[in-house]
């Protein structure tokens, strides 16, 4: 089951384990995040973990010199 990063209106962010079919969180709850005013919760993007077979893991950055990608 993916990941998922969420942020809090009171600033905190956190992770929770979700299924792909779950609907994402709209506002905190103390299963995932306790907040005194019931904040909003808005789900980040996070850089996925790129690994290549028979190499190892690599970092987006050594993918890009590898694949020649100005960034």
């Amino acid at each position: 089951m993916p990941i998922y990063e969420y942020k809090c209106d009171c600033g905190v962010t956190f992770e929770t384990i979700q299924s792909m079919n779950d609907p994402k969180l709209v506002q905190c709850n103390p299963k995932v995040h306790s907040c005194d005013n019931k904040g909003n919760l808005r789900r980040l993007i996070s850089k996925p973990l790129i690994q290549m077979n028979d190499r190892g893991t690599m970092t987006d950055k050594k993918l890009y010199k590898e694949l020649d990608i100005d960034k």
